[in-house]
């Protein structure tokens, strides 16, 4: 054994579970992304709060059209803007972006416990399990309103998804490969 990769099997050991872990490696990256992608186009991780004005976003193809430069998250927003959306998120499952954010992060988790198990070590299989919801945590606290009611300034927003993101991206790029994959 390497010194890059300490806890790996050597070739022809476990090669079903290696396959496994390497698989379930790939779709947790395709999954996290879709979370990603798929939040930040909804305007966050907002799968079961209501759509109100104060929350535009790109889902459903909204756009917001307002008469004066009070602020949307104020009382009586909607008289004063005009929402316009294509209507195709109402007929279509697949355009909920929503449902694309739980099933990513949902599939991420999973993705990741499937890796840790195929691996059979203890402390960087939790922490495989434990990133993806750390960034799920992030993102919550991120989004409008997500942590109870709170709006925070979209430069603060911008800078906790980013550290999000670079979370993941350094446990999957670096230390999940030299722990976790074979």
């Amino acid at each position: 054994m390497s010194d890059e990769t300490p806890n790996v099997p050597p070739p022809g050991d476990n090669t079903r579970r290696r396959q496994i872990a390497r698989a379930a490696g790939l779709v947790g990256d395709l999954a996290w992304w879709l979370f990603v992608v798929s939040s930040l186009i909804a305007g966050g991780v907002n799968w079961w709060s209501p759509r109100y004005p104060g929350s535009v976003s790109f889902s459903d193809s909204i756009r917001v059209y307002c008469m004066d430069t009070s602020p949307l998250g104020s009382e009586n927003a909607e008289s004063r803007c005009l929402f316009n959306t294509s209507g195709f998120g109402a007929d279509n499952l697949f355009a909920d972006l929503a449902l694309c954010s739980i099933v990513g992060i949902v599939v991420a988790v999973l993705a990741a416990a499937v890796q840790s198990w195929a691996t059979g070590l203890l402390v960087p299989g939790v922490l495989n399990v434990a990133v993806p919801l750390i960034g799920y945590v992030l993102f919550l606290a991120a989004t409008p309103g997500g942590f109870g009611g709170q709006w925070m300034r979209p430069v603060v927003a911008l800078v906790i998804i980013f550290v999000a993101v670079v979370l993941r991206e350094m446990w999957a790029r670096r230390f999940r490969t030299r722990y976790l994959q074979a």
